[in-house]
C-alpha cells in the first residue's frame, strides 16, 4: 500500500460539506446529534467527582435542552413550522448550539473545568441561550399563523 505524504493541508474552519448537507433539513441535523445532550448528562450523572447537587442540575439543564430540541424536531416532522425550521440560517444556528454543547462535553471529558460548579454554570448558560433561540422560533411561528 502506498503511503501518503502529509502536505500540511488541514480541514477548513467550519464543517464545510457537512454543514451544507445538514443545512438542507432540520431533521437531518437533529437526528445525527439528538443523543448528545443525553450522553453528556449520563456521563455527568455517573461521575463521582461531580457534586451530587450538580449531577441533579445537569439532568435538568441537559434534559431540558434535549426536550427543546425534540420539540423543534417534532414540529418539523409534523409539518408545523417546517418552512421556518428548514431555513439554512435556522439550521446553522441550531448546529452552532449543538457544536457549543459538544465543545463543553469535550472540555468536560478532558478535565478542563476546575469545579463542577463551573461546569454547571457553562451548561446553564448554554441552556438559557438555547431556550431563547427556541422561544424566538416559536414566536415567529405564532406570527405566521
Amino acid at each position: 500500500m502506498e503511503q501518503v505524504e502529509n502536505t500540511g493541508v488541514r480541514a477548513p474552519d467550519g464543517l464545510g460539506a457537512l454543514e451544507v448537507y445538514f443545512s438542507r433539513s432540520f431533521l437531518k441535523a437533529y437526528s445525527v446529534l439528538e443523543d448528545a445532550p443525553f450522553d453528556f448528562m449520563m456521563d455527568i450523572a455517573n461521575d463521582a467527582n461531580v457534586a451530587e447537587e450538580d449531577r441533579a442540575l445537569s439532568s435538568y439543564y441537559l434534559g431540558y435542552f434535549k426536550g427543546l430540541a425534540q420539540a423543534l424536531a417534532k414540529a418539523d416532522f409534523y409539518g408545523l413550522g417546517s418552512a421556518e425550521l428548514n431555513k439554512p440560517e435556522t439550521i446553522k444556528q441550531f448546529l452552532g448550539f449543538m457544536e457549543k454543547l459538544l465543545e463543553l462535553y469535550n472540555d468536560y471529558k478532558a478535565g478542563k473545568f476546575k469545579s463542577s460548579a463551573e461546569l454547571m454554570e457553562a451548561v446553564n448558560n448554554l441552556e438559557i441561550n438555547f431556550e431563547n433561540f427556541v422561544g424566538d422560533i416559536m414566536a415567529r411561528l405564532r406570527v405566521q399563523r
